[in-house]
C-alpha cells in the first residue's frame, strides 16, 4: 500500500499492509493503520505458532514485544502460548476490562473452554469458589424475544445426520454434587436431572413427539431414577411412565396424594366441566366446602349449584341426592325427603324400650318379638302387637 513502511531500518521478516500503515517489529505481521476501524478475513485464517513465543491479538498500535502482559497493549487480550492454549489475562493499570469479569479463561488446543481454570474437563468448565452464575440479559418490548438456550440432538455425524429416533434424549440439565476427597467422582452420572426425550422417531414435520421427565436419587441410594414424567399430550405421571389420564399417581404406599392446606385454609379438591364438584374439609365460612351448615373438620362432598349428587356401583346410579336435599334409594327422582324405590326396608337389630316414657326422639322406630315400637314425642312410646297369620 501508499505510504507503507516498517517500524524501523533494519528490521527483518516484517510484513506491513495497507495505505499508511506502519509496522510493529521484525518478525511481525501489520494490517491497517491507526484509522482502520473494521478488519475483514474472508476464507479460512489459519493461525499457527512455533516452538515458543507468543502468539498476541487485540494489541494496540504500538506494541512491546518482549512483554505480552505489556500495558502498551489493548485492555482485552488472547494469548495462545508454545501451541498449548488460548487464553485471556488479567494484567495492570489498562487491562482490566474483560480480566474483571474472568480472570482466567484457556481454549485449549483441543477446544475446551475453562473459565477459572487453565484444565477444561469438558466442552465448558467454569470453576469458581464464590457462587456461580450465568446470566442471559435480553432487554426488548417484543413478547416472543426472550434469552434463549438451545439444544439440539440428532444421530449420524455433521456431515450426514440422522433423525432421532424414539427414547433418545434430545437435551437436559444434569446435578451432582460431590463427596470425597477426588471431587466430583459419582458411580452412576448426575444425581439429579430434567431430561427432554424423543417419544417418536422424528420422521417428519409432524411426528417430533417429545416428553420431559425428572430424575432423582432416592437417599440411600447412589442410582437416579425417573420420578415424574410430562407427556407430548400434556399427561401428568408421578411414580408411572405411561400416563394415561392428565394427572396420573401411583404409589408402593397407602397414600398416592396428600392435599394439605394452611392453618387457616380448607384442602378442597376441585372438579369442574360447567358446575363445580368438590371433595375436600368441610368447615365454614369463606373458602369451606359448604357456606352454611358445615361441621368444623369434617370431610364432605359437594356440588354447589342446584343439580344433583350421584353415588354408584357397577356403572349404576343407586343413590341420588337433588338440590333441595331429597335422597333417593334405587330412584333418581325422589318425591319425599327419603325415597326407597323398594318393596321392603330392613331394621337388623332388636330393641325393646324399657317403658313408654323410655328416652327416644320423636318418629324413632324399633321393635322385638311382639310389639312395633313408635316414639311419638320426645319420650314418649306408643306399640302395637304384631301376630303371625
Amino acid at each position: 500500500g501508499s505510504n507503507t513502511r516498517a517500524s524501523a531500518n533494519g528490521n527483518t521478516n516484517e510484513t506491513v499492509i495497507g495505505y499508511g500503515t506502519i509496522g510493529s517489529g521484525s518478525n511481525t505481521i501489520t494490517i491497517g493503520n491507526s484509522s482502520s476501524t473494521d478488519t475483514y478475513l474472508a476464507g479460512i485464517v489459519h493461525a499457527g505458532t512455533g516452538t515458543s513465543g507468543d502468539w498476541n491479538t487485540a494489541y494496540s498500535h504500538v506494541s512491546n514485544t518482549s512483554n505480552p502482559h505489556s500495558t502498551t497493549k489493548a485492555q482485552v487480550g488472547l494469548e495462545l502460548v508454545e501451541n498449548t492454549a488460548l487464553s485471556t489475562w488479567t494484567g495492570s493499570s489498562n487491562i482490566t476490562t474483560l480480566g474483571a469479569i474472568i480472570s482466567c479463561t484457556s481454549f485449549s488446543t483441543s477446544g475446551s473452554i475453562g473459565i477459572g481454570t487453565t484444565s477444561p474437563t469438558g466442552l465448558i468448565n467454569s470453576i469458581s469458589s464464590a457462587a456461580n452464575a450465568i446470566n442471559f440479559d435480553m432487554y426488548s418490548n417484543t413478547a416472543n424475544v426472550k434469552s434463549n438456550i438451545v439444544m439440539r440432538k440428532g444421530r449420524g455425524t455433521p456431515a450426514s445426520p440422522t433423525k432421532v429416533i424414539s427414547g433418545d434424549q434430545i437435551g437436559a440439565f444434569t446435578f451432582t454434587g460431590g463427596y470425597d476427597a477426588s471431587g466430583f467422582n459419582w458411580p452412576s452420572g448426575a444425581q439429579a436431572g430434567l431430561f427432554a426425550k424423543a417419544e417418536e422417531d422424528f420422521s417428519s414435520a409432524t411426528n417430533l413427539g417429545t416428553c420431559f421427565t425428572m430424575e432423582t436419587t432416592s437417599a440411600g441410594s447412589g442410582t437416579r431414577s425417573e420420578k415424574m414424567r410430562i407427556t407430548g399430550q400434556g399427561y401428568v405421571g408421578i411414580g408411572t411412565t405411561a400416563p394415561s389420564v392428565p394427572f396420573h399417581c401411583v404409589s408402593t404406599g397407602n397414600n398416592t396424594a396428600i392435599f394439605q392446606a394452611g392453618s387457616t385454609g380448607y384442602s378442597i379438591f376441585t372438579f369442574t366441566n360447567g358446575n363445580p364438584f368438590y371433595i375436600g374439609k368441610v368447615g365454614s365460612g369463606t373458602g369451606a366446602l359448604f357456606t352454611t351448615g358445615g361441621i368444623a373438620y369434617a370431610g364432605g362432598i359437594a356440588v354447589r349449584a342446584n343439580c344433583p349428587l350421584q353415588l354408584g356401583t357397577n356403572d349404576t346410579v343407586r343413590i341420588t341426592i337433588t338440590g333441595n336435599g331429597k335422597v333417593g334409594v334405587g330412584t333418581t327422582a325422589p318425591t319425599a325427603l327419603m325415597d326407597v324405590s323398594s318393596d321392603i326396608i330392613r331394621l337388623r337389630t332388636a330393641k325393646t324400650p324399657a317403658s313408654s316414657t323410655a328416652t327416644g326422639n320423636a318418629g324413632d322406630i324399633c321393635w322385638d318379638a311382639n310389639y312395633i315400637y313408635i316414639c311419638t314425642a320426645t319420650n314418649t312410646w306408643k306399640r302395637s302387637a304384631i301376630t303371625t297369620w
